[in-house]
């Protein structure tokens, strides 16, 4: 298995030009239109609201086949390829597709941060653990693994408790959906909570 290592695409600063057109596409539009109808009641701080209110907008937008398509993304064979697609005005939260080549895993994590995720295509597993807890800095038992399918959604509802790790253990590409409740600038390191094996 290759180690989780994003790259960066160009124009990932300013995530309309990371469309191949130049324009996002309708269905991503639909899907950002979503967020924010359900980011108006989330109050800020709420982790469980929020991270379920982007989750229930990747449910209603993840089965769409174009709905990336056209994004620009570099190809890193040695781990996966993260970009931006879309950052909340307000700062609430950022959007990114994630390409991931067969063999590449992340390391298990905790996170800073809610999150919610959609499979798009291909088929990632992922396994979660026991949940984390202050000053954890191991992961514990593994307790399940299962397959994300396309259209599978998952959130992070658990204020950075909940743990697990993502491969693509099959043959071929897959691409997910990733929407962090972080401003872009702090993508790199307002995410994952590395637990090291």
């Amino acid at each position: 298995m290759h180690a989780a290592r994003s790259v960066t695409v160009p124009g990932d600063t300013a995530p309309i030009d990371n469309w191949q057109s130049g324009a996002t596409p309708d269905a991503f539009s639909a899907l950002v239109a979503s967020l924010g109808r359900n980011f108006g009641s989330v109050r800020p701080g709420d982790w469980p609201a929020a991270a379920k209110a982007a989750k229930a907008a990747i449910d209603l937008h993840i089965d769409n086949t174009a709905l990336l398509d056209g994004m620009r993304y570099v190809l890193c064979c040695t781990g996966y390829s993260r970009v931006l697609l879309h950052a909340d005005p307000a700062g609430r939260f950022c959007v990114l597709g994630l390409v991931w080549p067969p063999g590449c895993t992340t390391p298990v994590h905790a996170h800073l941060a809610w999150c919610a995720l959609g499979m798009h295509t291909g088929v990632l597993e992922e396994e979660t653990y026991a949940a984390w807890r202050e000053g954890d800095s191991e992961p514990g038992a593994l307790l399940a693994t299962r397959a994300l399918a396309p259209g599978e959604t998952v959130c992070d509802a658990s204020d950075g408790r909940f743990v697990h790790r993502l491969a693509n253990r099959s043959p071929g590409f897959a691409m997910s959906l990733h929407i962090y409740g972080v401003p872009p600038a702090s993508i790199g390191d307002g995410v994952n909570r590395i637990l090291p094996a």
